[in-house]
């Protein structure tokens, strides 16, 4: 009867220490290595100017990236940082944190400006309407529609794209 005690619990003891590995490995080790902003939160705070929004605008807009690459440390930052403010966001909701690096995936890159580097980021967990677009229906044909939608920042529109987000990450 000591033994199967005992032996329950050391199990209990074994359940707690998993239990809060996996907590801190999903937390992506509970720091971040930069901030990231939305676009308007970047020119709000000085961080980008209408000069360089316009910049960002035409390489998203046109669907074109810059000729240069994003290095691979620096993109791994990106996403530890953004599977880092994804989880803040959660526990701050009264939820587990679910996020890690590898649920992130830059799918292009707009440039570094004034030491912020300006990526189109998507993740596997973000939840899309639709993968064609938002559509209405024409009041003449009766037909669906697709809907373009814009968004504007600084006076600068950008085209709202099927996946992913334009983010701006600072390293702190």
């Amino acid at each position: 009867m000591k033994k199967r005690r005992k032996f329950l619990q050391g199990m209990i003891v074994l359940a707690i220490i998993f239990s809060t590995v996996i907590t801190f490995a999903a937390c992506d080790k509970g720091k971040s290595v930069g901030e990231i902003y939305s676009l308007s939160e970047a020119y709000g705070a000085g961080l980008l100017t209408q000069e360089e929004l316009q910049s960002i605008a035409a390489y998203h807009n046109n669907g074109e990236n810059l000729v240069e690459r994003l290095d691979q440390k620096t993109e791994e930052y990106i996403r530890q940082t953004a599977a880092y403010k994804e989880n803040q966001s959660c526990l701050d909701a009264g939820y587990p944190a679910q996020y890690t690096a590898e649920n992130f995936t830059v799918l292009d890159f707009y440039g570094s400006y004034n030491g912020c580097v300006v990526v189109n980021l998507d993740s596997d967990r973000w939840i899309y309407t639709t993968g064609e677009g938002p559509f209405t229906v024409d009041p003449i044909t009766g037909e669906l529609v697709k809907v373009e939608l814009w968004t504007e920042v600084g006076g600068v529109r950008f085209h709202i794209k099927n996946r992913g987000n334009i983010v701006i990450w600072k390293e702190i």
